[in-house]
């Protein structure tokens, strides 16, 4: 996680496309934590970039780009504010928080779901194991 290690970072914001380029750069010192990058079945990705900023109190930012493969379709780049909700189990940004080690790890119950079980089915098999 974030040591202080404080560099001057740029990023663009706005959106780029056929339509012209409507983007804006930001600088900023900050420290730069992780990057995932996200995929659909669309041929659209998603890159997340985490920082630090300096002289925010520690606040932390995401730098997201919505990139397309589509002839014609936008890309966009924004800035989000991002907290430690967002960035933990079940968040905006669980993934980007797992990458740079702000995510906890998720209880039996969480995983379950998360691979297609149903709640209910985990609630009776529990309730079977203690009635023998």
């Amino acid at each position: 996680m974030g040591q202080g290690n404080w560099e001057a970072q740029r990023v663009q914001i706005g959106t780029e496309g056929r339509r012209g380029e409507a983007l804006r750069p930001v600088a900023f010192i900050g420290e730069k934590l992780a990057t995932v990058t996200v995929h659909d079945y669309n041929h659209r990705q998603e890159i997340q970039t985490l920082y630090k900023v300096q002289g925010q109190g520690g606040a932390w930012v995401v730098h997201v780009q919505q990139l397309s493969q589509w002839e014609g379709e936008s890309q966009t780049y924004a800035l989000r504010v991002a907290l430690l909700d967002d960035l933990d189990v079940g968040g905006e940004f669980e993934t980007l928080g797992r990458a740079a080690g702000y995510a906890r790890d998720l209880t039996i119950s969480e995983a379950l779901a998360a691979c297609g079980e149903d709640a209910d089915s985990w609630d009776e098999a529990a309730d079977e194991i203690e009635i023998r």
